[in-house]
């Protein structure tokens, strides 16, 4: 069973991923079943928010400079 606090520590791991560049695709595959399949989810929504956040950081900036 998956803990809420595995979940964070995954959300967290795919911030990091986008930090680092990797792609959306990459998020782990190496655990099976339902919950490797959490993991995966959270780790992508960590991605998405985090790609969000950059994503309006590079809007705002653009705003400013013209």
């Amino acid at each position: 069973m998956v803990t809420d606090a595995d979940l964070a520590q995954s959300e967290q791991a795919g911030r990091w991923a986008r930090d680092a560049c990797r792609s959306r695709e990459s998020a782990p595959r190496y655990e099976m079943g339902m919950d490797g399949l959490h993991r995966r989810r959270r780790w992508q929504t960590g991605w998405d928010k985090r790609d969000q956040e950059l994503s309006a950081a590079r809007r705002e900036t653009t705003r400013k400079t013209r």
